[in-house]
């Protein structure tokens, strides 16, 4: 009787222990998660990409469109011309996926001006018509 509690105790605790292994292994792939899934950058300029939570596993990055934005294998997008890019990110038989939109500057400066126009437009009640004389 003694010896069967022994060995069912002995069971138990090797049993607790490759649970406790098998886990945390597990745990360090399934944590694993980038820092930004849709990033928007001028040309010319870069971006760190990261997956958080991969440890020590091995971390492979690539492009969809070098010509757009390209990656190195530390994860550092360039973009290199206006366009829409995916990096795919892979660890572990696990993938991740982050879109890039590469915009010119004159594109957001626009954009702003327009946003700032309509706010003023309707901060004081002006048609577009009226806004367009005003400016001339």
């Amino acid at each position: 009787m003694k010896k069967t509690a022994w060995a069912l105790k002995g069971l138990t605790v090797i049993l607790a222990i490759l649970i406790f292994i098998g886990a945390g292994t597990a745990t360090d792939v399934k944590a694993a998660h980038l820092n930004k899934y849709k990033v928007k950058i001028h040309a010319a300029e870069s971006f760190q990409l990261k997956l958080k939570g991969a440890g020590k596993h091995k971390v492979t990055f690539s492009s969809s469109r070098k010509k757009v934005a390209s990656v190195t294998k530390n994860g550092l997008i360039k973009a290199n011309k206006r366009g829409d890019a995916v990096i795919t990110v892979k660890c572990d038989n696990k993938t991740y996926k982050c879109k890039v939109k590469v915009v010119n500057q004159r594109d957001t400066d626009m954009a702003s001006v327009r946003k700032y126009i309509n706010k003023y437009r309707r901060d004081y009640g002006l048609s577009s018509l009226d806004f367009n004389e005003y400016l001339c």
